[in-house]
């Protein structure tokens, strides 16, 4: 868990406090929901958390996640959604090299 002060890890530019902090637990409990195969209750968690902070790249992306393992189409919509908001987001740039390695794609990967 980043410290209140500390920058975001969405790379807002802003501190933990003012940006993701107040939907810190919602995402973290919608990743446990996904993960444990129950989608609803995740993109519902994922509702509350974008009630909190709006529809950040952080969001968009978590969101993202949680379709991954029910729908690849959804998946990749939630990326490019992610990609429009923030194309220097951390996590949706870790999982388009992820994605680029899984294609043997290696120099798009870096």
């Amino acid at each position: 868990i980043p410290e209140t002060y500390s920058p975001c890890p969405c790379a807002s530019g802003k501190k933990f406090k003012f940006c993701c902090q107040k939907a810190f637990n919602d995402i973290g409990l919608a990743m446990c929901e996904a993960q444990d195969g129950r989608l609803n209750e995740a993109l519902g968690y994922m509702k509350q958390a974008e009630e909190k902070v709006g529809s950040t790249a952080e969001i968009v992306c978590r969101t993202a996640v949680c379709w991954s393992y029910f729908d690849q189409n959804k998946f990749q919509f939630f990326l490019n959604e992610a990609i429009g908001l923030n194309p220097k987001h951390p996590r949706l740039n870790y999982i388009l090299g992820i994605e680029s390695v899984a294609k043997k794609e290696y120099e798009k990967a870096l």
